[in-house]
């Protein structure tokens, strides 16, 4: 289901994500034992709503005859025209994102740290009308990585007002 690359690009967008929610425990005093079980729990909260969100694109990539792969935000270019190309991209989403909530104290998140690919499958799409992939399709799969968080949200606020206690988490 997913690729190598796929694979290694998840773990860290996990792994940092998990960094980010789980920085503010919010404890007044600071206890290493009780931070890193914070941090554990949301990091297994993060890694279910992640691998949740790409397994739907996935699916609705394929519904469109499409294949969808996941990558970190890299950026390539740190000037304009020609000049300042970079051999190895640098993770800019992952950057801001531990900027922004150590320097907020864990009080503001940016979470954009990951893009998806999306490529038509041009075999199973030779009977369309159009073979290669509109961008109002690009739009729908993309669509629906935002209503499965949205998904999410809902169905924990769901178990929160009816009785679920969040708290032994």
């Amino acid at each position: 289901m997913f690729t190598k690359k796929e694979v290694k690009h998840l773990l860290v967008s996990i792994i940092v994500l998990g960094l980010v929610f789980g920085f503010e425990d919010g404890r007044k005093v600071f206890v290493l034992s009780s931070w890193l079980l914070n941090l554990f729990y949301v990091t297994m909260v993060v890694a279910f709503s992640v691998l949740f969100r790409e397994l739907i694109v996935k699916w609705k990539a394929s519904r469109h005859d499409a294949n969808s792969e996941y990558e970190l935000w890299m950026v390539k270019q740190v000037w304009f025209g020609g000049h300042g190309k970079l051999k190895v991209g640098m993770p800019l989403g992952i950057f801001i994102a531990v900027l922004l909530s150590v320097t907020s104290r864990g009080k503001a998140f940016f979470t954009g740290i990951g893009t998806h690919k999306i490529k038509e499958d041009l075999v199973a799409r030779a009977g369309r009308k159009r073979v290669y992939i509109k961008d109002s399709e690009i739009a729908q799969i993309g669509l629906f990585s935002i209503l499965s968080n949205m998904f999410l949200v809902i169905l924990g606020v769901l178990l929160i007002n009816y009785g679920y206690n969040m708290s032994k988490f």
